[in-house]
Order: C-alpha cells, then sequence, then structure tokens
C-alpha cells in the first residue's frame, strides 16, 4: 500500500532566524538565567580592569581634601600627577599588590549590581515596549527613548541592592598605606559598620550612586543595543551577529558610557569617602539629596567643570575594557544556553 507523503517535511519546520518570534515576545525565556550570565561577565571583566579602578579613584580622590581634609584624602593629595605616574607610584609605594586593592568588594559588587543591570535590561526593555509603549511593538527597530528607560531602569534596581559592596570597594581603594583596613574586606566592612553604622555607613551615597547607575547604564546598554542594531539593519554593511558586530557596539557602548557617566562618577567617589575617618559626619550632611549638592558645589568650586572629568582618562581605560570583555562574554554565555542576543 502506497504512503501518502506528510504534509511538510522537518526542514520546512524550521523558521528562518528573521521569522523567529522577536526578543520582546519571548518572555518565557529564564530571568534568573540572564541574571546569573550577567554577574559571571561582570564579575570576569571587573577582575581585569580592578587594577585601572584604583588608579581612577585615587585620581577622582586628589582634590577632596581641600573640600573636607581627613585620612583617606590626606594620602591622596600627595598622589599623583596623572594616570601613569599613579600606576608607577602605586608600583613603587605598594607593589602589585596595591592595584589589587579592593578586589573582594568589586566581585561581590559585579556579581550583584552587573548582574542585575545586565540580566533585567531587556526584561525591563520587553515590559515598556509591550505594556507601555505598545505601538513601538512593531518597529522593526525597538525605539532608542524606550532603551534609555529600559537602561535607566535596571540600572537603579542593581545600585541599591549592591551600594554597601560599591561603598567598601572605594573605601579600600582610596586605602593608599592600607593601615587602616588592612586589604581586607572584613576588617573594612566591620570598620565601617563599627563607625557609622548599618544604614548611615553601608548606604552612605545612595543617591550619588544610584544616580551614576542610571547615568551609566542608560549610556552603555542601550548605545551597544542601538549601534548592533544599526549595524545589523544596514544591508550595504552586510555584517551578521558576531564577533565584529559585538566588538564595534561594545567598543563604541565603552566610549559614550566612560564620557556620560564621569561626573555623577567623580560625585559617588567624593562622596563614599568624605567622613571615612573615624568621627562621624555631620549630621546635617547625612541626607544623600544634601551631600549630592554639597559634593557637587564643592567640585565646582575647587576645580571648576574640569573636576567632574578628573580621572576620565582611567575611568574610560577601565569602562572601555570593561564594557567590551563583559558584553562579548555576556552575548557568548546567552548563546551557548540558547538565549537570543541582546
Amino acid at each position: 500500500m502506497l504512503q501518502s507523503p506528510p504534509p511538510f517535511t522537518t526542514e520546512e519546520l524550521r523558521l528562518p532566524l528573521a521569522s523567529q518570534p522577536p526578543r520582546h515576545a519571548q518572555l518565557q525565556q529564564n530571568v534568573l538565567t540572564k541574571i546569573a550570565l550577567g554577574g559571571v561577565a561582570n564579575m570576569t571583566a571587573a577582575s581585569i580592569t580592578n587594577p585601572i579602578d584604583v588608579i581612577k579613584v585615587r585620581l577622582q580622590l586628589q582634590s577632596l581634601a581641600t573640600a573636607q581634609p581627613n585620612a583617606v584624602a590626606a594620602q591622596a593629595e600627595t598622589g599623583y600627577l596623572g594616570f601613569s605616574h599613579g600606576l608607577k607610584t602605586i608600583l613603587r609605594e605598594e607593589g602589585a599588590m596595591g592595584l589589587a586593592k579592593g578586589m573582594q568588594a568589586t566581585l561581590i559588587r559585579e556579581g550583584s549590581y552587573g548582574a542585575l543591570r545586565f540580566g533585567l535590561y531587556d526584561v525591563v526593555k520587553d515590559f515598556y515596549e509591550e505594556k507601555m509603549f505598545p505601538s513601538a511593538a512593531n518597529a522593526k527597530i525597538t525605539p532608542l527613548y524606550i532603551k534609555l528607560l529600559a537602561g535607566a531602569t535596571s540600572g537603579a534596581l542593581g545600585s541599591a541592592l549592591a551600594n554597601p559592596m560599591d561603598l567598601v570597594k572605594v573605601r579600600m581603594q582610596g586605602d593608599r598605606t592600607g593601615a587602616r583596613y588592612q586589604n581586607s574586606f572584613v576588617v573594612a566592612c566591620r570598620d565601617i559598620y563599627r563607625h557609622d553604622g548599618l544604614i548611615k555607613g553601608f548606604y552612605r551615597g545612595v543617591g550619588a550612586t544610584t544616580l551614576r547607575a542610571v547615568v551609566l547604564t542608560a549610556s552603555q546598554l542601550p548605545s551597544y543595543d542601538h549601534m548592533k542594531a544599526t549595524l545589523l539593519n544596514s544591508p550595504s554593511l552586510g555584517m551578521e551577529e558576531g564577533f565584529q558586530v559585538h566588538m564595534i557596539a561594545s567598543m563604541f557602548a565603552g566610549l559614550v558610557a566612560a564620557t556620560a557617566s564621569s561626573p555623577v562618577d567623580v560625585l559617588k567617589t567624593k562622596i563614599m569617602n568624605e567622613c571615612s575617618k573615624t568621627a562621624a559626619c555631620p549630621q546635617q550632611f547625612q541626607n544623600s539629596s544634601q551631600l549630592l549638592r554639597r559634593t557637587f558645589m564643592n567640585v565646582l568650586r575647587t576645580d571648576g567643570v574640569r573636576g567632574f572629568f578628573k580621572g576620565w582618562l582611567p575611568n574610560w581605560f577601565r569602562l572601555g575594557p570593561h564594557t567590551i570583555i563583559s558584553l562579548m562574554i555576556y552575548e557568548e554565555l546567552r548563546a551557548a544556553v540558547g538565549i537570543n542576543p541582546i
């Protein structure tokens, strides 16, 4: 007896990539997996760029003694003429381990803050696109304003959780002699808790930290996302999803993020180091918004507009490679577990 052929073959069931359901329709993909992959990618990048971060923090603290003398600022004021001089000075005075200061806090921070802002980015973007701006859901490329909103939201959510680790990292990196914290994460946490308490101690500067995270994530991930979409949707370039596109887009994102976040990064670093000596901060400066305004005026009065870009070069040296490494690893990890690209 002749058998009738099946109505369609297995090959016909395989849809081309272009006809697969769009990213914003794939809400069933595991959000926790995305968060975990974002943490791995950011921790890997941070472990490589931490030495540059140490130099950046030291440079940003150079003028702090003028505004509020204290132990950390006094160390920084005797410091560095620039990035290369800072590198040589740290190696000469503290050895290679001086460039590893704050590494423990850095990795814990990236495992929480970095994980959340990466892992939640396209989840939040899907929400905005489907629930708040449904008219944009059928656009060939997701509008930039939705990407900016998604970056700002995921950055703010991640920073609120990670502020304690961010503060410990900055304090340890600014401890030039290592006498106070003994290069120990546990000692630093205990010291901050003993002198400033839990909330006022570990959540000091949370306003500036959140502002920086909003600016950073709203400039980094959307610029990467939009640049990549532009490259892939330009027929004249003939580019496909892969290493070349990821490299170009992440290099662009690193430059944009470093420039946009530099002013708030300076404010965050200074706020987190103010009143870091034994004496508690004056009560009138415990409020986060007051601290932010006061520090902004101190920087403007002491260094002018250029003061907000102090440490821009090491910030770019750190954030550029960090952005490239983290985003490229994140894309590869997503592909390895079957999750669509950003």
